[in-house]
C-alpha cells in the first residue's frame, strides 16, 4: 500500500505588524540593533579554528536569548554542508538548497518566540559532495531579527563536535557524489541537547572563522523550502539473517576468531572479495590455524561471497586475518561450533555496515520478525537477531525512514535503500561489485536502551527498503515507521487520460518519475548522483511544464548553469561541481533553455544578467567551427570533454556531427532572439548569419541527396551512413528545410527499430535511449507522424512496463546493468510529448497559448495544462471517434488568448467554433481565422469555455498521407 499525503506542514510566513522592546540575555556589550538585521551581520563559526580532522564531521550549536513577550522572530541561516534548525525543542527546518562555490542561497523562516529565554540549537553536518555543494571550510551563519535586535551567529555561542556520528564512515558514494554513510552512536547523543534545559557548561564557545567562502555571493533563498510526504512502505518479507552461521565482524584490532568443536566437523567459512572499496586490491590474506585458506565463489545469487569448507578435528581452532579493514564479515558455520569470547566490545559498530549486510543471507521465518500497521506507520518487532526486513515503497522515493526504535544497549539497527531486488528477491543497498563505484546506502544506529526516535540527517533514495538488527539477544522494536519522501513543493495541476489505458499509465509513470527529480534542482538520479546535468534539467523542465507548472526551480537552475560557464566560455556539464566535464551540447541546450523560459515568462531581468555569458559560450563553440564548413568539428576525445547526445551514439559526438550541429543551429538562432530582447542588434545579426552558414553547411555537406538522409557525420570528411540521431535532431531543432522534411522523416522512420533486440545495442543505428527519446518525439511531433510516435511510446516504454518499471529508467535495458538507474528524470519525454502533440495544448507566453490536436481517429483524450506563472490551467477534452466527425472543448483562463491550429487541411469540408461555421469547403467566413501552408489557424480565442466541431471527407482522407489524416 502507498499513501501520500502532506506532513509536517510548514509554518505559513505570518505577514503581521509587531512591535516591542526585546531584550536579550547573554550578548556581548558590542552586540548592535537595527530594523534589518542584514544577513551580512552574521559571522561565520564552527567548533573550532583547526581545519576538520576527517572527510567530514557534526557540529552542535547553541544560543540562548530573552524575549519580554511573545512575539514573531525572522531567522536567516547558512551552513556549509547542511543544518538542521530547532526553537525552543520544535523543529523548524532543514537546509541550504544545493550552493556553488560563488552563488549561495540563506534560507529564511518566520517563527514565534516565547516570554522569557528562548533555546536556539542547530545542527550542522560539513560533509563536502560533488553534485550537490561546492564545500570549501564548514561553518554556520544565522541572524535572528526580533522587537528590534538582532542575534547574530559570533562567539557568544555555544558549540561542540559531536562524537556520535562516526567521523570514519564509508561514503555512499566512492567519488564522493552524495556524501558519508551516517552511523549514530545514540548514546553519545543527549535526546534533550536542543532544548532549553540541557546544560551546555562543558561546550566551548563557537570559534569566528576568518576565511570561509572568498568570491561567495549570498543571497534570500529563490525555491520555496521542500516539502515532505508520507508513504506508508508494504511489508514484504521478514526473517533470521545466515541462521546455519555465526555472523562476526572483525577489526585492525581483533583480527582473529577462535572458536571449538565438541567433535570433527565440517566447518564452512564464508566472507567477501573485497576490489574496489577496499585500500587493496585483493582479499588480506585470511589463515585457519595458521594455514592461507582457499576460497572459491559461492554463485551470482550472493554476489562476492566466497566459501572454504575445511574438515577440521574436535578442540580450539583460530581464523586470522592479516590487517582486516575495520568492518570485515566472516561467517562461521554452526554445527557443533563454539565462539569464544572476542575482547572486541561492539563487534557490529564498525566504518562499513554495507560488507556484513551484503554477506549475510537472509532466510524468511515469520517468528523471527512480527509486523503491525498503525496508522502512524509499521511497528516492526525483531524477535530473535541477527533478522531482516524487506519494504516496498511502490517506486523510486527520494527521503527519509523515521521511526521510533527500542531495544537493549549495543543492540545495531542497520536501514538500506535500493532500486531493485536482486533475484527478485532481496534488496542489495550495498551491493560489492556489481557496482564499480561502491554505492553504499546503509546507515546505522547503535542503540542506548532507551526509546529513540530515528532518522538520517541526509536523505537516501530507492524504492526498497533493507533493515537488519543485530547483536541482541532481546526483542528490538522498530515503530511508527514511515518514509516521508523529501521533493519540490508542487501540486501536479496537469493530466491526460485518453480511451487508451496503457497511454495514460505511461503518462503517469514520468511524473511519477519526476517526482524524486525534482528537489532543489532539476537532477538526474536520486539513488546514485543527483546531480544537476543539463540534459536531464532540460527534460525533466519540460514534463514539469506538462504536470506542474513551476518556473522558479527553472529560473535557479538556468542562474545555476550560468554560473558555471567559465571566462571562456567554456560550459560545465553540471552545476555545482561540474567544471572538469564539458558537454557542449548541454551548453548549447542552456541557450535554448534560457530562451525558452523567456518566451513563457518575460523575465528580462535573467536574460540581461547572462546575456554576457550566453556571448562568451557562443564564441567558445565557434571555437570548434571548421573554417571551410562552418560546423562544428569536434575532437575525438572522451565524451564527457565533447559531447553526449545519447548513450546509443557512438561516432556522432565526433567530426562535424549532423546531431549536434542541428543543436548548434537552434542555438545559434536562439541567442539571435535573446540578443535582440536584450538590445544587441548587432550580436543578433550575426549570430543569424552564423545560424545560416550552419544550414548551408548541413545541406551541402551532410545530406545525401541518394538516400535521402544526412549522414551520421563527417569524419576527416567522409561522410559515415545515416542514423537515426542525425535525422531525429537535424528535424527536431529545425535544421531541415522544408521541401527536404518528408524525405528525411522517411528515413528517420525507417531507421526507427521496435524490436525489443535494438534497444540493447549500443551503440547502433537503430536505437535511441530515453533521453534521446525527447529529440525522436519531438521530430515525429513536429512532422505529424502522430501514429508512428505513438507506435514507438507504446512499444518501448510499454515493455518497460512490463518488466516492471514503475519509474523510468536510465537506459531501456537498466535491469541488466546494477549501475543503471532505476528513476532517471530524462526518461519521461512521453509524458511531454502526450499533452504538446496528442493532447495539442502548448503554452506559448505568460498569458498565451495554442491548442494543436493530433485528431487521431478512435482516439478521445482530455487533459490540462498548468501555466506558468498564473495558477491556472487550461482544460481540453478532444474526440475523433470516426473518420468523418470530430468535437473539441476546451476552457481557458479569463484573461488569456489562445490559437487553434488544424494541420493539413486537404479533406477537412467544415469547423465550427461556438454553434458558428467559420471555414467551409477551403475559405474562412470571419475574420481571425488564416489558412497558411502549415493549416489552418483560428487566433484570438478568449479566456472562458469554447465548443468546436469538424467535419472530414473521409474519402479524401484515404487516398491523402495517412499522417496528414489519422
Amino acid at each position: 500500500m502507498l499513501v501520500s499525503y502532506p506532513f509536517w506542514a510548514k509554518l505559513a510566513i505570518l505577514l503581521l505588524t509587531w512591535a516591542g522592546v526585546l531584550s536579550l540575555s547573554g550578548l556581548s556589550s558590542r552586540d548592535t540593533y537595527s530594523v534589518q538585521c542584514a544577513f551580512s551581520e552574521a559571522k561565520p563559526i564552527w567548533t573550532t579554528a583547526d581545519p576538520p580532522s576527517s572527510s567530514h564531521e557534526v557540529g552542535l550549536f547553541r544560543k540562548q536569548f530573552r524575549a519580554s513577550r511573545p512575539q514573531v522572530a525572522h531567522i536567516r541561516i547558512f551552513a556549509d554542508t547542511r543544518y538542521e534548525l530547532w526553537l525552543n525543542e520544535e523543529w523548524i527546518g532543514r537546509g541550504p538548497a544545493r550552493f556553488s562555490r560563488r552563488y549561495r542561497e540563506y534560507d529564511m523562516y518566520t517563527v514565534r518566540v516565547s516570554t522569557g529565554i528562548n533555546q536556539l540549537a542547530v545542527l550542522v553536518q560539513w560533509a563536502p559532495n560533488t553534485r550537490r555543494s561546492e564545500s570549501q571550510v564548514p561553518y554556520l551563519m544565522a541572524v535572528l531579527e526580533l522587537g528590534g535586535g538582532c542575534v547574530t551567529t559570533d562567539e557568544t555561542w555555544k558549540a561542540t563536535v559531536s562524537e556520535a556520528w562516526r567521523r570514519d564512515a564509508a561514503q555512499v558514494y566512492l567519488w564522493r557524489l552524495i556524501g558519508p554513510t551516517e552511523l549514530l552512536d545514540l548514546s553519545a547523543l543527549p535526546k534533550d541537547w536542543m532544548s532549553v534545559d540541557y546544560d551546555d557548561s562543558s561546550w566551548q564557545a563557537a570559534v569566528v572563522k576568518q576565511r570561509v567562502d572568498e568570491g561567495a555571493q549570498y543571497a534570500p533563498r529563490s525555491i520555496p523550502q521542500q516539502t515532505e510526504t508520507l508513504l506508508l512502505p508494504h511489508f514484504m518479507e521478514g526473517g533470521r539473517l545466515s541462521p546455519d552461521h555465526h555472523l562476526i565482524v572483525i577489526s585492525p584490532r581483533h583480527p582473529e576468531i577462535a572458536f571449538s568443536l565438541t567433535t570433527t566437523s565440517r566447518v564452512t567459512v564464508e566472507t567477501l572479495v573485497f576490489s574496489r572499496d577496499w585500500p587493496t586490491p585483493t582479499l588480506p590474506t585470511v589463515t585457519l590455524d595458521g594455514r592461507p585458506v582457499e576460497w572459491t565463489h559461492v554463485g551470482e545469487s550472493r554476489p562476492d561471497v566466497i566459501r572454504a569448507t575445511y574438515v577440521l578435528g574436535s578442540g580450539e581452532h583460530v581464523l586470522s586475518a592479516a590487517d582486516p579493514p575495520d568492518g570485515m564479515a566472516l561467517a562461521l558455520s554452526r554445527h557443533n561450533l563454539t565462539l569464544e569470547h572476542s575482547p572486541h566490545d561492539k563487534p557490529f559498530w564498525s566504518t562499513h555496515s554495507g560488507w556484513r549486510n551484503l554477506l549475510a543471507y537472509p532466510h524468511p521465518d515469520s517468528a523471527a520478525v512480527s509486523v503491525e500497521v498503525t496508522s502512524l506507520g509499521l511497528t516492526l518487532t525483531f524477535r530473535q537477531t541477527p533478522a531482516y526486513a524487506v519494504l516496498d515503497l511502490g517506486r523510486v522515493v527520494h527521503g527519509r525512514v523515521y521511526a521510533r526504535v527500542d531495544g537493549p544497549p549495543d543492540a545495531v539497527v542497520d536501514i538500506g535503500w535500493d532500486e531493485r531486488l536482486w533475484f527478485g528477491r532481496r534488496p542489495l543497498p550495498y551491493p560489492g561489485s556489481l557496482h564499480y563505484f561502491a554505492i553504499n546506502q546503509i546507515d546505522s544506529w547503535l542503540l542506548d536502551g532507551s526509546a529513540r526516535d530515528m532518522r538520517t540527517i541526509d536523505a537516501r533514495a530507492g524504492r526498497y527498503l533493507w533493515i537488519s538488527v543485530w547483536n541482541s539477544t532481546q526483542p528490538v522494536t522498530i515503530g511508527a515507521l514511515h518514509v516521508r519522501e523529501e521533493r519540490y513543493p508542487v501540486e501536479q495541476r496537469g493530466s491526460f487520460h485518453s480511451n487508451d489505458a496503457l497511454l495514460n499509465r505511461i503518462w503517469q509513470v514520468g511524473v511519477d518519475t519526476l517526482y524524486p527529480n525534482m528537489t532543489d534542482a532539476y537532477t538526474d538520479t536520486p539513488w546514485r548522483e543527483r546531480g544537476q546535468w543539463w540534459g536531464d534539467a532540460f527534460v525533466g523542465f519540460q514534463i514539469n511544464r506538462v504536470a506542474f507548472g513551476d518556473a522558479l526551480l527553472f529560473r535557479r537552475a538556468l542562474r545555476f548553469m550560468g554560473e558555471g560557464i567559465d571566462a571562456e566560455g567554456k560550459p560545465s556539464a553540471f552545476v555545482p561541481g561540474g567544471a572538469s566535464v564539458m558537454l557542449l551540447d548541454f551548453g548549447l541546450l542552456w541557450v535554448h533553455a534560457l530562451k525558452e523560459y523567456w518566451q513563457l515568462t518575460e523575465d528580462k531581468e535573467l536574460v540581461r544578467a547572462y546575456y554576457p555569458k550566453l556571448h562568451r559560450l557562443m564564441q567558445y563553440a565557434a571555437s570548434f567551427v571548421h573554417p571551410q564548413s562552418g560546423l562544428l568539428d569536434m575532437p575525438r576525445k572522451h565524451w564527457s570533454q565533447i559531447a553526449f547526445l545519447d548513450w546509443s551514439v557512438s561516432d556522432s559526438r565526433y567530426g562535424q556531427s549532423t546531431a549536434l550541429n542541428a543543436i548548434y543551429y537552434q542555438s545559434l538562432r536562439d541567442a539571435a532572439v535573446l540578443a535582440s530582447t536584450v538590445g544587441d542588434d548587432q550580436g543578433a545579426y550575426e549570430f543569424e548569419q552564423r545560424a545560416k552558414r550552419v544550414l548551408s553547411g548541413l545541406l551541402s555537406r551532410s545530406y545525401m541527396p541518394l538516400r535521402r538522409a544526412y549522414a551520421d557525420t563527417l569524419l576527416e570528411g567522409e561522410p559515415l551512413p545515416p542514423s537515426l540521431q542525425a535525422q531525429a535532431w537535424a528535424i527536431s531543432h529545425g535544421a531541415v528545410p522544408n521541401d527536404l522534411r518528408a524525405k528525411v522523416l522517411r528515413s528517420l522512420n525507417a531507421l526507427v527499430s521496435l524490436h525489443p533486440s535494438a534497444r540493447m545495442t549500443v551503440p547502433s543505428t537503430s536505437s535511441v535511449q530515453p533521453y534521446g527519446m525527447y529529440w525522436l518525439l519531438r521530430a515525429l511531433g513536429e512532422s505529424r507522424a502522430y501514429a508512428e510516435a505513438l507506435e514507438v511510446i507504446r512499444s518501448y516504454y510499454g515493455e518497460m512496463l512490463r518488466r516492471g518499471a514503475t519509474t523510468w529508467w536510465e537506459r531501456f535495458f537498466a535491469d541488466r546493468y546494477y549501475t543503471a538507474s532505476y528513476s532517471h528524470a530524462w526518461g519521461g519525454s512521453p509524458t511531454w510529448f502526450l499533452s504538446t502533440y496528442i493532447l495539442g495544448a502548448e503554452q506559448l507566453s505568460p498569458r498565451s497559448w495554442r491548442l494543436t490536436p493530433a485528431w487521431v481517429v478512435s482516439m478521445s483524450v482530455s487533459g490540462t495544462l498548468p501555466l506558468l506563472g498564473s495558477g491556472e490551467e487550461l482544460h481540453v477534452r478532444w474526440e475523433r471517434l470516426d473518420c468523418a466527425f470530430g468535437e473539441l472543448s476546451l476552457r481557458a483562463p479569463h484573461g488569456s488568448v489562445g490559437e487553434l491550429k488544424i494541420m493539413q487541411v486537404n479533406a477537412l469540408r467544415l469547423l465550427a467554433l461556438n454553434g458558428r461555421t467559420v471555414w467551409q469547403d477551403g475559405e474562412p467566413l470571419v475574420s481571425g481565422v488564416v489558412q497558411d501552408e502549415e493549416g489552418l489557424t483560428v487566433r484570438h480565442i478568449s479566456g472562458g469555455t469554447h465548443h468546436v466541431v469538424l467535419h472530414w471527407n473521409c474519402e479524401s482522407a484515404t487516398h491523402g498521407n495517412r499522417d496528414q489524416y489519422i
